[in-house]
């Protein structure tokens, strides 16, 4: 039913679509689906990952290194999404340690991608995280100042993936900002999963991979709220 849903998504707006934190390609699918756009480049470190991004985006332009990209090498794109590594929020690690958040080795990789934004200017900015983002004290708030600081307000939820049809509940926190300042940014042309190999190829990195993604489903949600905002922000844009 959600696949079938996906792929009866409304009227394609036909914006620019930047990836970053791409995964398996779960976020990119979704709002795809919503009608958003397209995707025009991703950034994925993952080897396994990148082999799935290649087979279902053949023509997109890809890179390995958040820390190697920017307005260089990036086209501009009018939405830019991603979910930068969650080791350091996640609600199962706040439970047995103290979580450095934004400070983190990992997740402290969320200043690569306020800088990729900050240099490229996006209308839009979509950042996914699991729900200890907004518990850790290094978390949200952080991440808000940092999108104020660039020219962005923002709104934020959270969703589930058992609320959009799947059978498990796997909450996350979504968050969509958008340029507040006239002419700062602009419109542009253009459940537990295991990890046992037992003789299946890839099974390790496919459950990896799969355990790391964004239900597509919840992505296409996300992506319909965006249209919503935009169609109120920019109606032409949609026409």
């Amino acid at each position: 039913k959600s696949g079938k849903s996906l792929e009866q998504g409304p009227k394609n707006l036909g914006l620019s679509l930047g990836s970053l934190f791409s995964g398996i390609g779960g976020m990119d699918l979704g709002l795809e689906a919503a009608g958003i756009g397209k995707t025009i480049w991703q950034v994925e470190k993952d080897p396994y990952a990148r082999r799935v991004l290649q087979r279902h985006w053949p023509d997109v332009q890809r890179f390995d290194d958040v820390k190697a990209v920017g307005a260089t090498s990036l086209r501009r794109a009018h939405v830019i999404h991603g979910g930068f590594p969650c080791t350091d929020t996640s609600v199962s690690g706040q439970v047995v340690r103290d979580q450095a958040g934004l400070d983190g080795a990992h997740s402290s990789l969320w200043w690569e991608m306020l800088r990729v934004c900050g240099e490229l200017l996006p209308e839009f900015i979509i950042v996914e995280n699991p729900p200890g983002l907004i518990t850790n004290r290094n978390g949200i708030g952080r991440v808000l100042g940092g999108l104020s600081d660039i020219g962005y307000d923002a709104r934020y939820d959270t969703l589930s993936s058992s609320a959009c049809g799947a059978p498990h509940v796997r909450f996350r926190v979504f968050i969509i900002a958008y340029a507040t300042t006239p002419g700062s940014a602009r419109w542009f042309s253009e459940p537990d999963v295991g990890r046992v190999a037992r003789g299946i190829p890839n099974r390790v990195d496919r459950m990896r991979c799969l355990g790391n993604a964004i239900t597509p489903a919840v992505a296409y949600q996300v992506g319909l709220a965006l249209r919503t905002m935009i169609e109120c922000t920019a109606p032409s844009v949609a026409t």
